[in-house]
């Protein structure tokens, strides 16, 4: 297929997504850091509608101090960026500012809260995700000198 500007592409009808649809990352790891593997799932949103398949751009939007209820933050980016860049965009929702969080069912005690809200698990779930993303799309992940080197643009925050 080819896209808006006339670009031949590698996505399919059947690779469109709805970026307003949740959609969930059930291999996140409650913590990144410590050798317990117990994981959980993590809302996050995707829209691939423009991309024009790996080699091109992902924007990780990195969304606010709330819940992700509705759907992609910055419509600019999913809108304007992804189809100039032919891009996908990814954007997922906070280990803390969502209702899906790593401990579920029961109020996490300050010790955890101490463990795991940290700007730095919050980081290495969007590692994470991305390193799952960039499979999803067949992006290589580190070699940058590959044609299908995805590179990752974070917007937001």
């Amino acid at each position: 297929s080819k896209s808006g500007n006339g670009v031949a592409t590698n996505v399919d009808v059947e690779d469109f997504h709805d970026e307003n649809q949740e959609l969930f990352y059930d291999d996140q790891l409650v913590n990144h850091f410590d050798d317990n593997k117990s994981t959980w799932s993590n809302r996050y949103y995707k829209s691939t509608n423009y991309f024009e398949g790996p080699g091109h751009p992902i924007f990780l939007v990195v969304g606010g101090e709330g819940a992700l209820d509705h759907g992609m933050l910055y419509p600019f980016v999913t809108q304007h960026l992804a189809p100039r860049f032919g891009a996908s965009v990814i954007q997922i929702e906070h280990r803390f500012y969502g209702p899906y969080q790593p401990i579920m069912g029961r109020e996490a005690t300050v010790a955890e809260l101490v463990e795991l809200l940290t700007p730095q698990q919050a980081m290495a779930d969007m590692i994470q995700l991305t390193k799952h993303f960039k499979e999803e799309l067949n992006c290589s992940h580190y070699d940058r000198s590959s044609p299908n080197y995805c590179p990752v643009i974070t917007v937001g925050g």
